[in-house]
């Protein structure tokens, strides 16, 4: 799989200053991309509480009473695109981002499709489209946040995850939930990065539970705590067939050495009581 790891992921990041920069201006346009997302998506609620087709009236007024939300976090993913071009003209930053140019082309064309199909003065030119061309243009902000977050968590996550000891449990969907509001995205990134080393990503991915268990950045440490974490399992598979095995014998057994009265694991019979006097 590991279709999001095309670039590099954890390895160079923390001596990578010009990627480091691209990140903080990714970073900064996806919390604006969310709200315009949100805003959308209120938008098209409203509109479609009705049985009739929204008029072009009914959609001015709409958008019309979120215009301020919409144009401000519009004009603030432009300014980071800007400066994120910026940074990529620069000379000295052609030899650190070579490896993530496939990656950054994708998301900046992503950018230009949505500013070729709105040219006017986001949103009044929305103003004017009907109710499938205000979904359209949710669809073309969801793909361009979707894309930025596909390439920016795998990079900085070995950080968040090494804050942490080793064997330490990192709630992906808990700590992410904001960020990355889709659950299918969360999970993606989470079946991807379950395919990459784990030293990539500073930790052993659980995708069931959705958590990333902290792995030491020495060797010696990371070795240990694979250990720990199979004999963890050993033992938790050893109790749970002794258990269901031999549980009845045992607890039988047991009730009589601390002195219980009213249980032989019989069928039928499985009470108990403690004789406190």
């Amino acid at each position: 799989m590991a279709e999001f790891f095309r670039a590099p992921i954890g390895p160079g990041y923390d001596e990578n200053d010009k990627l480091k920069l691209v990140i903080a201006r990714l970073n900064e346009a996806q919390s604006n991309l969310a709200q315009i997302i949100d805003v959308l998506n209120k938008i098209i609620t409203t509109l479609t509480s009705s049985k009739s087709e929204p008029s072009l009236a009914d959609i001015r007024k709409t958008i019309s009473d979120h215009r301020t939300s919409l144009a401000t976090n519009h004009k603030q993913v432009s300014e980071a695109m800007e400066k994120l071009k910026e940074i990529r003209a620069d000379d000295t930053a052609a030899t650190a981002l070579t490896a993530y140019i496939g990656d950054l082309v994708d998301i900046e064309e992503l950018w230009e499709h949505i500013t070729q199909a709105y040219p006017e003065d986001f949103p009044n030119s929305l103003a004017s489209k009907s109710l499938s061309r205000i979904v359209t243009c949710r669809t073309m902000y969801e793909d361009l946040h979707k894309t930025s977050v596909l390439f920016t968590v795998p990079k900085t996550i070995k950080g968040l995850v090494q804050e942490r000891r080793p064997g330490s449990p990192y709630d992906f969907h808990k700590e992410f939930k904001r960020e990355i509001s889709d659950p299918a995205i969360r999970v993606a990134l989470l079946e991807d990065m379950a395919d990459v080393e784990p030293t990539h990503i500073g930790g052993m991915v659980d995708l069931q539970a959705g958590i990333i268990y902290s792995i030491s950045k020495q060797v010696t440490w990371r070795i240990l705590s694979s250990l720990v974490l199979v004999l963890l399992g050993f033992v938790g598979w050893f109790i749970v067939d002794a258990l269901s095995v031999n549980g009845a014998a045992w607890l039988s057994w047991f009730s009589k050495e601390q002195g219980w009265n009213g249980f032989d694991g019989g069928a039928g019979k499985s009470y108990s009581r403690f004789d406190l006097f």
